[in-house]
């Protein structure tokens, strides 16, 4: 539980969402500027200023923890990937 209680982070097709008791916020995948880690800690940032700060621990394996950090990438990736648009004839 941090300071501010305990919060829930998921992350779907959609985007990454933050839960709380009292608040939900969405950050749609195209606004993610970067995805890293330092081993510890997965940061995913909106801004050079804004993150969500997910620990290790947060996740009952490390490998629960190296899925989230891949499967967020991915949609990361495939949000900044151009729309095809169908060629008019």
């Amino acid at each position: 539980m941090g300071m501010l209680g305990l919060r829930t982070i998921v992350i779907s097709s959609d985007g990454i969402t933050e839960r709380t008791q009292v608040s939900e916020t969405t950050c749609k995948w195209p606004s993610i500027e970067k995805i890293c880690t330092n081993g510890d800690y997965v940061f995913v940032y909106m801004s050079t200023m804004s993150a969500f700060i997910i620990p290790k621990r947060a996740f009952n394996t490390s490998s629960e923890f190296d899925t989230f950090i891949s499967q967020a990438k991915h949609y990361t990736d495939m949000a900044k990937q151009p729309s095809v648009s169908p060629v008019q004839q």
